[in-house]
């Protein structure tokens, strides 16, 4: 399994209802894909810098590379232009039965320290994830190439607290694969 999202930085000016139109427009075209897991269509904007930040959660390597040499990414890249593409490798993940019901996420990203037991930090991340059980998804990952964490919960309601380091989006489609 593999955990990917690229961060499109938009202008203050940019009328979010394009990114909005795009996503009801374009959105239903990964529902179905072969080996995703899900996709969740993120965005934030108002009271942060606003972005457009899908998130994707793959079951193979191989799908997630077929979609970034496919048509769907070519599209993205002839709007947004190339972005830089994050992944993760998941220690821990929770998927409810109502995915699709989602309309925020919370993101933190964090460095591993240099002395952390990797035992000690995948058993961090399973507590993590029993103590957010409301949450309708949890994924925690990792990237091993610069030891950073990767925590996001997909949510019904926005969150009354956000913690230090945490960003909120608006998530307004989950694509489930096939």
């Amino acid at each position: 399994m593999s955990a990917m999202q690229y961060h499109i930085s938009l202008p203050a000016d940019y009328d979010m209802a394009i990114i909005k139109r795009r996503i009801t427009d374009k959105g239903h075209l990964l529902d179905g894909y072969s080996g995703l897991h899900f996709k969740a269509y993120l965005y934030s904007g108002g009271e942060q810098a606003k972005s457009y930040a899908p998130f994707y959660l793959w079951r193979c390597s191989e799908a997630l590379s077929r979609f970034v040499t496919g048509s769907g990414f070519a599209s993205l890249e002839a709007a947004f232009g190339r972005p830089r593409i994050d992944t993760w490798q998941p220690l821990a993940t929770h998927i409810g039965p109502q995915l699709t019901a989602a309309n925020y996420a919370v993101k933190k990203v964090q460095l591993v320290a240099p002395d952390q037991a990797l035992a000690e930090l995948l058993q961090q991340q399973l507590d993590w994830q029993d103590s957010h059980a409301d949450a309708l998804a949890s994924i925690s990952a990792f990237n091993p190439q610069n030891w950073t964490l990767m925590q996001l919960q997909l949510l019904r309601d926005k969150p009354n607290v956000v913690s230090a380091g945490e960003s909120v989006f608006h998530c307004s489609y989950v694509a489930l694969g096939a």
